[in-house]
């Protein structure tokens, strides 16, 4: 093996000064002959490759950039599916997962121990690692522990209302299947003629994990809806999308549509978190967790704005004392 020093030297893709810039691991103790330099495929499968096939497409993406940032701070520039993840040692686990809990917010850090946690699981199932060395590698993971505020908010009817006021006819579809049935944003483009039931009362969606759902539409969306399935004079195949629009474009035209209404800007998960909101209030939270497609309550309670809400409400009948 070739120490750190020695190999940075000699060209490789980790230098020391890297290493020390981020803290992660003692000078001397990451021997980087075998880690850090580019590897030929080797005629196996990679483990990250075994594990990023397991995952849907807009998961692998998400997943892939968590293990890019993890090899990052580490200083190696080798692509996540060429690198030999079985031969990383606890010491190595502990000090990349470490460094990333510290200096990312609890939610990235989390998703990051878990993706690396899921390739770690690929090596052995692949049995490139036998369970002994797994279980010193699994609990060599970092324990994250923190919260954060959460992120986004709830638009008042009011904000509602002015964008769909200045909207066209399609981005008016494209609200209403945002803020009036809280679709996500890639399920939102994803919806086709033959996924609205009959006077658009309902939606089916597929949504993460390869759930189907169906989603009851607020009157005013249903209304929406409808109307721009039948009035735009067009003929639709049935499994074509409505919207013509990928779920980037959907991020990007409701950005427009909050500039030009003069509305502090949101995005199309805002629009779920204000659906979840509202229902809240009405429903109980197992039927707005079913609705909503999550697998559990928790998870729908994250996405509850109703007290920051309440707060500002709250503040302003405050008395004025000047």
């Amino acid at each position: 093996m070739v120490a750190l020093d020695e190999y940075a030297g000699a060209g490789g893709v980790m230098s020391s000064t890297q290493l020390e810039a981020v803290a992660i691991v003692p000078l001397g103790l990451l021997e980087t002959s075998e880690l850090a330099q580019p590897h030929t495929p080797p005629p196996r499968v990679n483990a990250a490759t075994h594990y990023l096939l397991a995952q849907s497409d807009a998961s692998r993406r998400v997943i892939e950039s968590r293990l890019a940032g993890l090899l990052r701070v580490a200083g190696i520039t080798i692509a996540v599916q060429r690198f030999p993840w079985e031969l990383l040692e606890p010491t190595h686990v502990a000090a990349m997962t470490r460094a990333v809990a510290d200096h990312s917010a609890p939610s990235t850090a989390r998703a990051t121990v878990v993706a690396l946690r899921g390739v770690l699981q690929a090596c052995r199932v692949l049995r490139y690692i036998d369970g002994d060395r797994w279980w010193s590698l699994d609990e060599s993971l970092a324990k994250v522990r923190g919260k954060r505020e959460p992120r986004g908010r709830a638009l008042t009817v009011a904000e509602v209302s002015k964008l769909y006021r200045i909207a066209g006819v399609r981005d008016r579809a494209m609200l209403a299947l945002l803020f009036g049935a809280g679709l996500r944003r890639a399920e939102a483009a994803a919806v086709a003629a033959r996924d609205v039931a009959a006077e658009a009362s309902v939606v089916r969606v597929i949504g993460k994990g390869d759930k189907q759902r169906t989603v009851p539409l607020a009157p005013w969306a249903r209304e929406t809806l409808a109307a721009f399935i039948a009035g735009d004079g067009q003929e639709r195949r049935p499994g074509v999308p409505l919207l013509g629009i990928t779920g980037g474009g959907v991020y990007y035209v409701l950005g427009q549509l909050c500039a030009r209404a003069n509305v502090v800007h949101c995005s199309p998960h805002d629009g779920r978190r204000t659906w979840i909101s509202e229902l809240l209030d009405v429903a109980d939270t197992a039927i707005v967790a079913r609705l909503a497609g999550h697998s559990s309550t928790e998870q729908t309670r994250e996405y509850d704005r109703r007290d920051e809400r309440a707060g500002v409400d709250a503040v302003n009948r405050l008395r004025d004392v000047r």
